[in-house]
C-alpha cells in the first residue's frame, strides 16, 4: 500500500471474511498478507481487500485468484504377485510418499466392502490387506487405488499336486486287464492348484497321443484311452503330476490279453518217407497272455487251395507224425496256437513230398522251322534237359496263327522223333509251333513258341541300289540318301559302309541294316574325306554294292558369319560396379571364323578374358568400373563373308558425395543451401539427383525436405525462430545414395523481434470499447506427413487483449519449450515441430479476458509417408470437409 494509516476489509467471493478465524491476517507496516494453512478444495475463489482512509471517502480495491489443486501422491513401494497355500495367512502392502492421502482397495476391479477373513489397515503412509487364512475366494487380482497413485498384485493359491492314497493302493494291488481290440480307460483323480503337468509314461518312454492314444485332462483328475488296444500295449504304466509346488506319481500295470503268437521258427522235418511224414517246431513266443492249450495241424496238397485238418496236440507238445501221406506226394502243412482267446495266424511249412518224388519232363528247347514251302515246312527240337526221373514217352506238336489264342495238335499220337513236317498250310499266314514232352508222370511244359514264320515259296535277293548321294554335311557328320533297287524282291534293309581316306578297310555304320532310304553317319573326325558304298539285302540274300564315285568332305557347306542372338543379348546393357561384365554371342559360320572384340573401335588389350569356341565367344571383365562403359564390337570374318555386333555397356556406382556445404539465412525463417556438384550426376541417365534432410537439435532423427533436387541450390523453408538445425545433402542414383554431406554446425534461426509495449494509465476520458473475446476465423483440422511440422492457426477479436492458452486434451502445452506459438495482430498461431505419432489428437485454444471467455479446437492426424489407404481417405475428405493436408 501506499501508506500506513489504510482501513483493510477483506472478502472472499464477496463476503467478508475479515473475523474468520479459519484465516491468519498480518500487517507490517505497507504490507498486508492474509494466510491459509491446510488448504482444501472449498478454499477456491476470488480473495479481494478493500483499503480506507479517514480522509478519503474513495474505496481502493486489489483481488486475486486462488486456485486449490486435488493433493497427489505416488507409490513409493508397490504390490507383488503372491502364491500361497490354502489356510495360510497372506498380506498385501503398499506405501506411499505421502501419508495423508487415502485409497480404496479393489479385487478384479470392484471396491472392498466385505470379504470374508480380510481387513484393512492403514499405518501413516503405508497400506495393508491382511487376509487371516486364505481360500478360493480369495484369488484374483487386488488393486490399490488413490489419487495419483496405483499399484497392482495377483494372489494366487498354490497347492502341490496330490493323489489320494487309497487310489494308489487300489492301482499297485493288481494289473488292470482288458482283451485286445477292446478300448482301455485308466482315470486317477487328483488334487492340485495351480493345475499340474499331466505326464503318462509306459515302460519308462512317455505316452504321446495319436489316433489311438489319447489323454484326457480336467480340473480334478486325469484319463489315459487306449484304443483297439494290442498286446505291445501291456507294460508298466505311471503317471507323473508336476508343478512349481511339488510332484506326485501312480504306477500300475496294464495287461491286454490276445489270441496267441503263431509258433516259432522253421518247422524240422525229421523223416519224410512213402509211410509217415514227421514234423517238430517251436511254441510261440507269446502266448497272448493266456497258456497255450493246443496246437492244430493242417495240411494240403502242393498246388491245391483248400486245407485239411489232421489232427491236433496238446498244449506242451511241439512234435506231429503224419502216417496218412501218398507216395511220392508233396505237401504243405501249417501249424497254429490254441489258447482260451482263440486261434493264432498260422506257421507254413515249404512243400516237402513223402518218399523219392516222380515229375513230368522239363520243356524241350524252342522249335526250329526250315524247308518253308507256300503249304508246308519242318519243324525241329531238341529233348528237354530234365526228363522229371523217367524216359520221356514222346512228344506232342502244336501250331496256331499268328495273333491267335487257340493252339492246335500236329499229330494225333506222340512222336517219338524230334523233327516233324507239317503239311496243308495256307499260303500267306505266319504261324507258330511249340513242342511238349510227356512220361509216365505226365505232360511236361511246353516250350518256348518258336518265331513266326510266313507259309511262303522262298524269296529272291534284291539287286543294286539306285542314286546314292549325300544331303548334308556337318563337321562330324555326313547324311546320305538313295532309291531302292528295280531288280529283285522287295529289300527289307540296306547295309552301309564307309572308309576314311588312306584306309583299305571298310567299316558297317551300324549294326543291323538300315529300314530307310536315307542315313545321317554320325561321329566322324572334321574335315576327314569319307568313302562310302551300300547293299540291299531281304531274306533271300544280299544285293550287290553300289558306291560313290567320289568321297565326301565332314565338315559343313560353305557360309558366311551369322549372328545367333534370339533375344538372350541386347543392345544396351547396365551392369553395376564390381559385379561381372560378360557379353556372350552366338553365331554360325564355315569355316570358323577370326574374331575379334574392340572398345570405341579400338581392339581390346586389359584386363578382360576372351573365350572364343567354333559358334559363340565371350567376353568377360570380372569386376566392372565406371571407365569400362562404352561400345563393345565382336567381329567374324572367314573366307565368306564377315558381320560384326555391337553393344553399348554402361557401367554404374554409387554417386560420389557433393562437397563444400554453405549455408545462409537470405529470408528470415528459411536457409539456403548451396553446394557443389558431384561428378557424378552429369554421367547419369536415370534421373540421378540430390535429397536433401534437415534435423532439429533436439531429436536424432533425419526428416526429408525434397526429393528431387537437380541443381545445386535449394532453400529451405518452414524453420521456426530460435529453433537449431542440422542440414544434409545426398547425391542419389539408380544404384543407391552417396555418403552424406552435412553440416558442420548447428544453423540458428533468428527470432522474431517483440514489441514491448509500455503501461499507460488513462487519468481522464472515455475508455475504449470493450469487447468479449470471439473467433472471426477458427481453427482448422490438420493431417501432417510423420517428421514434418505443423502451424495452426486462426483469427480473433476481443478488447481488452484476450490471454491465450493451448491446450492438447486435456494438457496445457502453452509452456511446453517443444511448441512454439504467438499472439499478435489478432492471430494465434501454434507451431508443432517434427510431428511423431505422439502429437495426434485433439489440441484447443482458450481466449479470456474480463468480458468472457472463448474455445475453439481442432483435430491432428499424423500418417505415414507408405499409407496409401488413409493419404486417399484423407483426400476424398478434404474435399468435402474443412482439411489440411
Amino acid at each position: 500500500m501506499s501508506s500506513k494509516d489504510v482501513h483493510l476489509r477483506w472478502l472472499k467471493d464477496g463476503s467478508d471474511i475479515t473475523g474468520d478465524r479459519r484465516y491468519i491476517f498480518m500487517r507490517e507496516g505497507k504490507r498486508a498478507e492474509v494466510i491459509l494453512e491446510d488448504t482444501q478444495l472449498a478454499d477456491e475463489g476470488e480473495y479481494s481487500v478493500i483499503c480506507t482512509q479517514d480522509n478519503d471517502e474513495q474505496q481502493y480495491v486489489t483481488s486475486a485468484n486462488l486456485t486449490v489443486d486435488e493433493r497427489f501422491a505416488s507409490v513409493k513401494s508397490g504390490m507383488s504377485d503372491a502364491q500361497c497355500a490354502t489356510g495360510s495367512p497372506a498380506e498385501l502392502c503398499v506405501v506411499l510418499d505421502d501419508e495423508k492421502v487415502d485409497g480404496v482397495w479393489l479385487k478384479d476391479g470392484v471396491e472392498i466392502s466385505q470379504l470374508s477373513g480380510v481387513q484393512v489397515g492403514k499405518q501413516g503412509a503405508v497400506h495393508k490387506l491382511v487376509f487371516s487364512r486364505v481360500t478360493e475366494t480369495h484369488e484374483g487380482q487386488y488393486t490399490f487405488r488413490s489419487k495419483g497413485a496405483e499399484s497392482e498384485a495377483v494372489l494366487s493359491i498354490a497347492d502341490p499336486p496330490e493323489i489320494d492314497p487309497s487310489v494308489l493302493d487300489l492301482l499297485g494291488a493288481q494289473p488292470a486287464t482288458v482283451k485286445a481290440g477292446q478300448t482301455a480307460t485308466i482315470k486317477i483323480p487328483f488334487k492340485g492348484k495351480p493345475l499340474p503337468k499331466v505326464t503318462w509314461y509306459k515302460d519308462g518312454v512317455e505316452v504321446i497321443e495319436d489316433e489311438r492314444t489319447k489323454v484326457e485332462r480336467t480340473a480334478d483328475g486325469t484319463a489315459l484311452v487306449l484304443n483297439r488296444c494290442v498286446r505291445e500295449d501291456s507294460g508298466a504304466i505311471l503317471l507323473r503330476l508336476k508343478s512349481d509346488c511339488g510332484t506326485a506319481v501312480a504306477n500300475l500295470q496294464l495287461s491286454v490279453i490276445d489270441h496267441p503268437k503263431p509258433p516259432q521258427g522253421k518247422v524240422e522235418f525229421p523223416e519224410l518217407s512213402g509211410r509217415c511224414i514227421r514234423m517238430k517246431w517251436k511254441a510261440p513266443r507269446d502266448d497272448g497272455g493266456k497258456q497255450v492249450t493246443s496246437f492244430v495241424i493242417e495240411r494240403r496238397p502242393a498246388g491245391k487251395k483248400s486245407w485239411t485238418r489232421v489232427g491236433e496236440v496238446d498244449g506242451s507238445t511241439t512234435v506231429f507224425s503224419d502216417d496218412k501221406v501218398e507216395e511220392g506226394q508233396a505237401y504243405q502243412f501249417r501249424i497254429r496256437a490254441v489258447n482260451a482267446e482263440g486261434l493264432s495266424e498260422p506257421l507254413e511249412t515249404e512243400a516237402v513230398r513223402a518218399g523219392e518224388p516222380i515229375e513230368p519232363p522239363g520243356a524241350a528247347s524252342q522249335p526250329q522251322v526250315s524247308s518253308i514251302t507256300q503249304s508246308s515246312m519242318t519243324v525241329s527240337w531238341t529233348p528237354p534237359a530234365d526228363d522229371g526221373g523217367a524216359p520221356l514217352l514222346g512228344y506232342i506238336l502244336e501250331r496256331k496263327k499268328k495273333g491267335g489264342n487257340m493252339w492246335l495238335k500236329v499229330n494225333k499220337e506222340l512222336l517219338t522223333d524230334t523233327s516233324f513236317t507239317v503239311d496243308g498250310l495256307v499260303d500267306e499266314v505266319e504261324y507258330e509251333f511249340r513242342v511238349t514232352g510227356v512220361n509216365r508222370a505226365g505232360t511236361g511244359s511246353p516250350s518256348t513258341v518258336s518265331n513266326a514264320v510266313l507259309a511262303k515259296d522262298p524269296i529272291r535277293a534284291p539287286g543294286l541300289v539306285r542314286n546314292l548321294c549325300v544331303s548334308d554335311s556337318t563337321n562330324s557328320s555326313i547324311s546320305l540318301r538313295w532309291t531302292p533297287p528295280e531288280e529283285g524282291d522287295e529289300p527289307s534293309g540296306y547295309i552301309l559302309e564307309l572308309r576314311p581316306e588312306g584306309m583299305k578297310e571298310w567299316i558297317k555304320a551300324t549294326k543291323i541294316p538300315i529300314t530307310g532310304a536315307a542315313f545321317t553317319v554320325a561321329g566322324l573326325q572334321e574335315r576327314m574325306k569319307y568313302y562310302f558304298r551300300i547293299w540291299a539285302v531281304n531274306k533271300g540274300g544280299v544285293g550287290g554294292p553300289a558306291e560313290l564315285s567320289e568321297g565326301v568332305l565332314a565338315m559343313p557347306p560353305p557360309a558366311a558369319p551369322r549372328f545367333d542372338i534370339q533375344g538372350k543379348l541386347k543392345n544396351r546393357t547396365v551392369v553395376r560396379a564390381g559385379t561381372t561384365l560378360c557379353l556372350n554371342l552366338s553365331f554360325t559360320a564355315s569355316p570358323p571364323p577370326v574374331v575379334t572384340w574392340y572398345k570405341d573401335n579400338i581392339p581390346t588389350t586389359g584386363k578382360e578374358v576372351i573365350t572364343k569356341g567354333k559358334n559363340h565367344s565371350q567376353f568377360l571383365i570380372s569386376s566392372a568400373r565406371r571407365a569400362d562403359s562404352g561400345v563393345y564390337r565382336v567381329h567374324l570374318k572367314n573366307d565368306y563373308g564377315e558381320a560384326h555386333y555391337d553393344v553399348n555397356v554402361r557401367v554404374t556406382d554409387f554417386p560420389r558425395p557433393p562437397k563444400n556445404l554453405l549455408l545462409e539465412e537470405e529470408v528470415p525463417g528459411t536457409v539456403t543451401l548451396q553446394w557443389d556438384h558431384t561428378p557424378d550426376l552429369d554421367d547419369d541417365d536415370d534421373g540421378a539427383h540430390y535429397v536433401i534432410l534437415k534435423r532439429d537439435t533436439s531429436t536424432a532423427s533425419w526428416f526429408t525436405v525434397a526429393e528431387s533436387v537437380f541443381s545445386s541450390k535449394y532453400t529451405v523453408t518452414g524453420l521456426l525462430p530460435g529453433r537449431k538445425y542440422y542440414f544434409r545433402v545426398i547425391a542419389q542414383n539408380s544404384i543407391g545414395d552417396s555418403d552424406p554431406l552435412d553440416s558442420k554446425e548447428p544453423f540458428i534461426i533468428a527470432k522474431e523481434e517483440k514489441s514491448i509495449s509500455s503501461l499507460w494509465v488513462k487519468e481522464c476520458g472515455s475508455p475504449p470499447r470493450q469487447v468479449k473475446p470471439t473467433f472471426l476465423l477458427p481453427l482448422k483440422d490438420h493431417a501432417v506427413r510423420r517428421g514434418r511440422d505443423c502451424t495452426m492457426s486462426c483469427a480473433y477479436q476481443g478488447l481488452p487483449t484476450p490471454q491465450a492458452c493451448w491446450y492438447k486434451g486435456k494438457s496445457k502445452i502453452s509452456d511446453f519449450p517443444r511448441f512454439w506459438h504467438s499472439t499478435a495482430n489478432g492471430v494465434c498461431t501454434l507451431v508443432i515441430p517434427t510431428c511423431g505419432a505422439k502429437d495426434g489428437g485433439e489440441y484447443t485454444l482458450v481466449l479470456e479476458n474480463p468480458l468472457g471467455t472463448a474455445k475453439c479446437s481442432c483435430k491432428l492426424l499424423i500418417y505415414d509417408k507408405d499409407d496409401k489407404g488413409l493419404l486417399e481417405s484423407l483426400t476424398n475428405q478434404g474435399n468435402k470437409e474443412k482439411l489440411i493436408l
